[in-house]
């Protein structure tokens, strides 16, 4: 496996002359940096970019709802209270997906309240029987914007530059 060349436009036969590419890199602070890959297929005007782009609706990819761990995981988020067992429901999975989008795109959503405290987390790992790990811990409670948040962020599907490469971009922008 060779690494790829910043750019195409010094190598026309990479690709078959089909595609052109470019390498995005930012190093937006110390020991930090970002990197993506855009290709342009030519013939059909297309546009592939790595990691930079995503698109997600209200209903979990079919990965997360064929493989019994990841299953298990949308049902954990989906909880209200650290011991609650969540019935495994389609809209059950639903509303876990839509906290796992949120946390994951955000780290602190504006409708999620994080609870890291130590002694919680402490508790948590001394109650080793919850069938589904850590203890029950939630690390988050959610308020009344969850559904809302989530339906802004989702946008019915269409896609957007993910909102923490969004703010690694807007650091340095003259360095891409």
């Amino acid at each position: 496996m060779k690494p790829l060349p910043r750019s195409s436009r010094d190598n026309a036969d990479l690709w078959g002359g089909e595609l052109e590419h470019k390498v995005l890199t930012v190093k937006p602070g110390i020991g930090s940096m970002y990197q993506d890959d855009a290709l342009f297929h030519k013939s059909s005007g297309t546009m592939l970019v790595c990691d930079a782009i995503s698109a997600v609706d209200g209903t979990p990819p079919r990965i997360l709802t064929e493989e019994k761990e990841y299953t298990c995981a949308l049902i954990f988020h989906a909880r209200e209270t650290k011991d609650e067992v969540v019935e495994d429901t389609p809209e059950n999975r639903k509303k876990g997906w839509g906290r796992i989008v949120l946390l994951f795109n955000f780290f602190f959503p504006g409708s999620g309240r994080g609870d890291l405290e130590l002694q919680r987390i402490i508790e948590a790992l001394q109650t080793p029987t919850y069938k589904d790990g850590w203890g029950g811990w939630k690390p988050f409670s959610w308020g009344k914007d969850e559904v809302k948040d989530f339906e802004t962020f989702s946008a019915s599907g269409k896609p957007i530059v993910l909102p923490i490469i969004q703010i690694i971009l807007s650091r340095k922008p003259n360095e891409m």
